[in-house]
C-alpha cells in the first residue's frame, strides 16, 4: 500500500469535512422597530385621515386599558372656537364629537390629542368623578398620557387663529360707522343696538367660495 497516497487523501477528506464557522462577533443584535408615537409627523403621510372610531378602539386599550365603554362618536360640521364635546345623556349613553371645519385646519396630531382629551372626558364620567371637567383627575391623566407619547393635551387648547380663518361669511354697516363684522354663519349681526347708535343696516358683501350664493352667480 502507498502510505503517502492515503496520507494525503485522509489529509484532503478531512480539511473537505472540517465545518466553518462564521465569525458573528461583529454583528449588531437584533432591535425590535421603535413603535411610532401616537403623534409621531410620519403619521401626516402613513395616515393623514385616521379612522377615528379605530383610534378610539386603539387608544382605550393603550392608555385605559380597555375600560372605557362604546360612545357615540362622530364628526360634527359645527363651527366654534372648541374642538370638541363629550357628554353623557340621561339615558346613560356618551356622545362624543370632534368639531371637522376647524380641526381639518390643523396638523392630524391635533385630531388625535383633542380625542384623547375627550377620551379622558370619558373615563371621568364612567367613573364617577365628582371633577369631571378640567379638576386633578383630568390633569393626571393629561400629564401621564403625554409623558407616555409626547402629545400636548391641553385642558384648554387654543385655536383662535384656525376659528378667525372660518369666519366666512362678512357683513358690513351701509351707515355711517361703516363697520365690517366677519361671521362663522350666514346670519347678519343683531342690529338693534347699533341701529340706534349708527343708523345703518348690515349688508352682505363677501360669501365662502363654496357658498350656494356664489356658486348661483358663477352660472
Amino acid at each position: 500500500m502507498d502510505l503517502s497516497k492515503f496520507n494525503t487523501q485522509n489529509l484532503i477528506t478531512k480539511v473537505r469535512a472540517k465545518p466553518r464557522y462564521r465569525n458573528h462577533s461583529n454583528r449588531k443584535p437584533y432591535q425590535k422597530p421603535k413603535e411610532l408615537s401616537v403623534v409621531d409627523p410620519q403619521w401626516e403621510v402613513l395616515d393623514p385621515k385616521p379612522d377615528i372610531h379605530a383610534l378610539y378602539k386603539e387608544f382605550n386599550v393603550k392608555f385605559f386599558k380597555g375600560k372605557l365603554p362604546e360612545v357615540d362618536l362622530k364628526w360634527s360640521n359645527r363651527v366654534t372656537k372648541g374642538s370638541g364635546i363629550t357628554k353623557r345623556t340621561t339615558t346613560g349613553k356618551y356622545i362624543v364629537r370632534l368639531y371637522k371645519p376647524l380641526l381639518d385646519l390643523r396638523p392630524r396630531s391635533t385630531t388625535v390629542e383633542i380625542l384623547l382629551h375627550e377620551m379622558i372626558h370619558v373615563y371621568q364620567l364612567t367613573n364617577g368623578r365628582k371633577d369631571w371637567e378640567h379638576g386633578p383627575t383630568f390633569h393626571y391623566h393629561k400629564r401621564r398620557i403625554n409623558k407616555l407619547t409626547g402629545a400636548n393635551i391641553t385642558a384648554y387648547p387654543d385655536y383662535e387663529e384656525e376659528y378667525d380663518l372660518l369666519k366666512r361669511h362678512w357683513w358690513q354697516c351701509n351707515g355711517p360707522c361703516g363697520e365690517i363684522e366677519r361671521r362663522t354663519m350666514n346670519r347678519p349681526p343683531s342690529t338693534k343696538a347699533h341701529k340706534r347708535k349708527c343708523g345703518g343696516k348690515f349688508i352682505k358683501i363677501s360669501d365662502p367660495e363654496d357658498s350656494p350664493s356664489k356658486k348661483r352667480r358663477k352660472v
